[in-house]
């Protein structure tokens, strides 16, 4: 159904994002998998853990919202996994498909960023005082693990990849 006032597209960009982090939560575990530096891979399972909360509040907010969690399409953050797995499944070095794990990893960590804020903006906007805390807390989340992605690529990861 097409939004129509501002409070349906608060709800289908919850949906959205609903949809999103669980496709997310579940490529976690295969980039896991293929990480050897023990740093990635514990980033990878802190934000796993992380992901699993942001669903559990996106349920919360959905039922509080009286809306079904359903099955939106996010297009983007599919897009973004798919670029990943192509990654994980080429015959690059490990340290050139853990760069571009991270890359990846940032560029979705990016778009929810974008996407939270929006969605703060529509709770604010609509008077959900405590949705917009649990965005907020969401967001903050969100930019603390493009910081530390930043950080290890910057530092490790992308130096390995180039040879050092």
């Amino acid at each position: 159904m097409p939004s129509t006032t501002l409070k349906d597209l608060y709800v289908a960009s919850l949906q959205k994002m609903y949809t999103g982090e669980k496709k997310i939560l579940d490529a976690l575990p295969g980039m896991i998998e293929t990480t050897e530096n023990a740093g990635l891979q514990q980033a990878f399972q802190d934000h796993r853990d992380e992901t699993a909360d942001h669903v559990k509040r996106l349920e919360d907010l959905l039922n509080g919202v009286n809306a079904d969690l359903g099955d939106a399409e996010a297009r983007g953050i599919a897009g973004l996994i798919a670029e990943g797995e192509d990654t994980i499944g080429s015959n690059a070095s490990i340290e050139v498909k853990e760069a571009a794990m991270v890359a990846v990893a940032q560029q979705i960590e990016h778009l929810e960023i974008a996407a939270y804020g929006t969605l703060c903006t529509y709770a604010e906007m609509l008077g959900r005082g405590e949705d917009f805390n649990q965005l907020q807390q969401t967001l903050d989340e969100e930019r603390h693990a493009d910081s530390k992605l930043n950080e290890l690529a910057k530092e490790i990861i992308n130096g390995q990849a180039r040879g050092d």
